[in-house]
């Protein structure tokens, strides 16, 4: 079996006739296997800090939304639209499609009126009524929230009010700037605040104490590094 001596001289002499057919000078074999050495070591410690960050839960939560599909909630659509989420359609494009249809009384091309049967935030009520045989349509826009009377929509505008810090009056200045309908009335507003309140200090306390289980899970260990910020100037 070779010994690290005759290796070396093999290498040197391998090292020397490349240098001179190339026109280079020769590096020692010491600087040579100097630098084999660093370049493991550095492969080395880069693959233990990227495995590192991988198994941190933020480099974790981020894998998780890469991979996110989004997934109808019927089993036999090849739809990509979820369903139990929110488009913004104008009104000419609603009405135009609706005239692509046949009536479902006459069974006619359709043609009649749009209106708004109902309005409340949000959430409307739409009628198309059919000009030939006056027979009626209607959509609602958003669901019930359940066991309550309040609309889906008008409770999430709500809370996403609230959680970019504009309250009322941000929300009716968006709805004005996109066109929107206006937003559930202040009295009103003022009244649903009082009754999130509870869900509100309940969801925030479940997502407190996981975001402490999960670094607890990360770090192996209790004694945890946190900074806090405990001012925000609103009104």
């Amino acid at each position: 079996m070779p010994t690290r001596k005759s290796y070396t001289r093999r290498h040197s002499k391998r090292t020397l006739v490349r240098c001179a057919r190339q026109n280079v000078q020769p590096r020692p074999a010491s600087s040579l296997q100097s630098n084999n050495t660093s370049t493991l070591q550095t492969a080395t410690s880069d693959l233990s800090t990227s495995s590192k960050r991988s198994s941190l839960p933020s480099q974790q939560k981020i894998t998780k939304r890469i991979k996110l599909d989004i997934t109808p909630t019927s089993s036999n659509s090849n739809s990509n639209v979820p369903l139990d989420g929110y488009t913004i359609v104008q009104n000419p494009v609603l009405f135009s499609l609706m005239c692509q249809t046949n009536c479902r009384g006459c069974g006619n091309r359709w043609s009649g009126i749009m209106n708004i049967k109902k309005r409340e935030g949000l959430f409307v009520i739409l009628s198309f009524q059919c000009s030939s045989c006056k027979n009626t349509v209607t959509i609602e826009t958003s669901p019930k929230v359940v066991a309550s009377n309040r609309r889906d929509i008008n409770v999430r505008s709500q809370i996403g009010g609230h959680l970019c810090g504009i309250r009322y009056a941000g929300l009716v200045k968006l709805m004005g700037a996109m066109n929107l309908p206006s937003p559930i009335q202040n009295e009103t507003y003022s009244k649903w605040d009082k009754d999130l309140l509870p869900s509100v200090k309940s969801f925030s306390s479940r997502s407190m104490r996981k975001g402490v289980e999960e670094a607890i899970a990360a770090a192996n260990d209790t004694d945890l590094i946190v900074s806090g910020d405990g001012f925000w100037q609103t009104r």
